[in-house]
């Protein structure tokens, strides 16, 4: 499968996510809650606050196991990382590695799964 390009990832579907949450993947500390995964990136609600133009390792859990894992492993980069609509919130876009397909499977499996009807 050939990576995904710049425009690829910004134009696929964001699909909203009811119930995700998304950890450090060292440390098991909580990140926050995925508001919407695309096979670009993701945007992520959280109370702590991310540094743009840095990558970070998090584990997605899941309920159930999906490739004989409970859980995805995924690198992402900070684009973003603004709170103007709630001060105690950061709203934090993610963008996925450009030439890194591994996580397409997982989106679609999440979309079957998790996404909100």
């Amino acid at each position: 499968m050939r990576p995904l390009s710049a425009a690829d990832r910004r134009q696929s579907e964001r699909l909203e996510i009811g119930n995700l949450r998304v950890r450090v993947k060292d440390t098991g500390e909580l990140v926050g809650r995925i508001v919407n995964l695309s096979f670009g990136g993701m945007l992520v609600n959280s109370a702590t606050p991310f540094e743009p133009d840095l990558s970070y390792l998090f584990r997605i859990p899941l309920e159930e196991a999906y490739q004989g894992h409970y859980y995805l492993e995924v690198e992402a980069e900070c684009v973003w990382c603004t709170n103007a609509v709630n001060p105690a919130i950061y709203s934090v876009g993610f963008m996925f590695p450009p030439n890194s397909a591994d996580h397409i499977p997982f989106i679609e499996h999440i979309n079957a799964r998790y996404r909100r009807h």
